[in-house]
């Protein structure tokens, strides 16, 4: 009972004690330096080249400015270095811009079946609310056009993903019947003084058979 009473008188006496000025800490903000340096390449989008226009165009520029000069010789090939300097000029003059992204192939099934769950589900609450033969009819129309679009979706799933799965070998051989040295190497490592099977022979005796030699004449 003490103990609480002076816990009391000193809860009591904190209200009236002075309270030291604590001294908040500034902090200073510091600019954060960028861990990467922005690229100043300019963007190159190659898909272009699936055009043929595009990829006409792309050739003849590299074709003219890998032109051999007068003083050179006509046969001899171009170097890397000029190679590679027209292929830029070329990319430079033709393939601006950036490259736009494309979702991947589960991300389109995704895009392509919610909006069709979204309209089941919206005309199956207008036919529950108001069962008329026209909202019926919706409530048809939505489900068979969401269960045509789940049918295609498992099939892209499957092809997909059979595309990523390894095919097994097959293996021909594993289903012809063993030959006599074969079956002579499984029963040299069979072990010694173990229980025979169905037919009573015992694996001692398998091992003592295996030494002797067959008659070619019998």
């Amino acid at each position: 009972h003490s103990d609480h009473l002076a816990l009391f008188i000193r809860i009591r006496l904190a209200k009236f004690l002075p309270r030291k000025n604590k001294r908040k800490r500034r902090f200073r903000h510091r600019p954060r330096r960028p861990r990467f340096l922005p690229s100043t390449r300019q963007p190159i989008d190659r898909t272009k080249l699936r055009d043929k226009h595009v990829k006409r165009a792309f050739q003849s520029h590299i074709a003219s400015a890998l032109q051999p000069s007068p003083d050179s010789d006509p046969d001899s090939p171009p170097s890397p270095d000029a190679l590679d300097a027209a292929v830029t000029a070329a990319e430079k003059e033709l393939l601006k811009g950036v490259r736009a992204k494309t979702k991947p192939w589960f991300a389109l099934s995704a895009d392509q079946l919610l909006p069709l769950c979204y309209a089941r589900d919206s005309a199956h609450l207008r036919a529950h609310r108001c069962p008329t033969e026209r909202n019926k009819r919706r409530l048809r129309d939505a489900k068979k056009h969401l269960d045509a679009a789940m049918e295609f979706a498992k099939q892209r799933w499957a092809m997909e993903l059979a595309a990523l799965v390894p095919t097994r070998p097959q293996f021909s051989e594993l289903a012809a019947p063993p030959d006599l040295e074969e079956v002579r190497a499984a029963i040299k490592r069979m072990a010694n003084g173990k229980a025979p099977g169905p037919s009573g022979v015992t694996s001692d005796a398998f091992r003592a058979m295996i030494w002797t030699e067959p008659d070619p004449e019998n």
